[in-house]
């Protein structure tokens, strides 16, 4: 029933009958970032992405949206914005309106978002606003990073290669997030997700592809290489039909590193409440990984595919952790939110273990998997 009812609930966000009260603003990746001539209101009058999100913002609604022409939008001009004392992104909303960004066709292979890669600091959303509904639809999001040097990464408990959340809540469906980075170099603060950092509110994800996002450190913890999630609601985030292909993180095994591909922590690192669950609902993780490049503790390094999360009717294929939990892995029992209902879990190879400090595995199944040996 709860799938049932969140699918119902997305549906209902994204149907053009509940956006009658916003406005159509449209954007086209051929327009000069400095050209603010168009009005956006209209496919032949298409202003650049910034013009028409900040014409979305300037109707002072959270039902106005920004539609996508096909095509690939360079965001690296943009990333000059600052939200509560964090850069460098592209676009924000912080105490103002929602985001509602889709593509035209609703197939994210049209319409690409694109950052500079692992060498430019440039992240895509702050998402900062309570009590509105952000909806991201049909797009492409690749090749954004946060990066030790720049603004964004220096601060506390920073994370989110490509998007970062505060506040609110946001919908994702049918999108594909590729090669997004994030990469730390210091301290003991709790950071990561190369694609997506839930810092707070909610967050439901549907039908959307993770592959290649990655997280590195050289000195100090880092978590989750597709996502990260420290959000303290009662039901953080939930992800439904998505699949996570080839995301890592490489980190410095003096600390515990987790979740190749989704890290949820169980503490709140600047309040130490206790946070919200992460729910993966048939779901698939392949080739997922978690090494270390630093270090003499290969057993802190956890969690090849998950970390602290809940996943029912989910697949696990070839995913390897260097310490515990090839496919999963938990923070030990009295603190740890992981559970396996219903799962299968083919082709892992580990260090130490496939299924790491599980509070409830059932009605699992398990083939082809192997223990390799702590030498290896």
């Amino acid at each position: 029933m709860r799938f049932a009812k969140s699918c119902v609930v997305a549906m209902a966000i994204l149907s053009p009958a509940l956006l009658v009260a916003g406005t159509t603003f449209y954007a086209s990746p051929n327009v000069e970032y400095s050209d603010n001539s168009w009005d956006c209101l209209t496919p032949e009058t298409a202003g650049n992405l910034k013009r028409a999100i900040n014409k979305m913002f300037a109707a002072k609604d959270n039902t106005s949206e920004v539609v996508l022409l096909s095509g690939t939008y360079d965001c690296t001009s943009y990333a000059t914005e600052t939200f509560n004392s964090r850069g460098q992104f592209c676009f924000g909303n912080e105490k103002t309106y929602a985001i509602n960004l889709r593509s035209h066709t609703g197939n994210p292979a049209d319409v690409t978002l694109k950052g500079g890669g692992e060498t430019v600091d440039c992240t895509l959303l702050y998402i900062g606003t309570s009590g509105v509904t952000n909806v991201l639809s049909g797009l492409t999001i690749s090749g954004f990073s946060a990066l030790p040097n720049g603004t964004q990464n220096n601060l506390t408990y920073i994370s989110g290669g490509a998007i970062f959340q505060a506040r609110g809540t946001t919908f994702i469906t049918n999108c594909v997030f590729a090669s997004n980075y994030m990469e730390t170099t210091g301290g003991s603060n709790a950071v990561g997700g190369g694609a997506f950092a839930l810092g707070a509110g909610a967050l439901q994800v549907f039908d959307c592809v993770f592959t290649n996002n990655h997280c590195k450190s050289t000195s100090g913890p880092v978590h989750g290489g597709a996502i990260f999630s420290y959000a303290t609601l009662s039901n953080a985030a939930e992800f439904h039909k998505c699949r996570f292909f080839g995301n890592y993180i490489n980190g410095d095994s003096t600390y515990v590193c987790a979740g190749g591909a989704i890290m949820k922590i169980s503490k709140h690192p600047s309040t130490s409440a206790a946070t919200g669950a992460v729910t993966a609902y048939d779901c698939t993780f392949k080739d997922n990984y978690a090494i270390y490049n630093k270090g003499t503790k290969p057993a802190n390094i956890k969690g090849g595919a998950v970390f602290n999360i809940a996943c029912h009717n989910s697949k696990f294929i070839n995913n390897y952790a260097r310490g515990n939990g090839s496919a999963c892995s938990g923070a030990g029992s009295g603190s740890s939110t992981l559970a396996c209902y219903d799962c299968t879990f083919l082709n892992s190879t580990n260090a130490s273990s496939l299924v790491d400090l599980a509070i409830a595995v059932e009605r699992c199944s398990f083939r082809e998997c192997r223990y390799i040996g702590t030498s290896s």
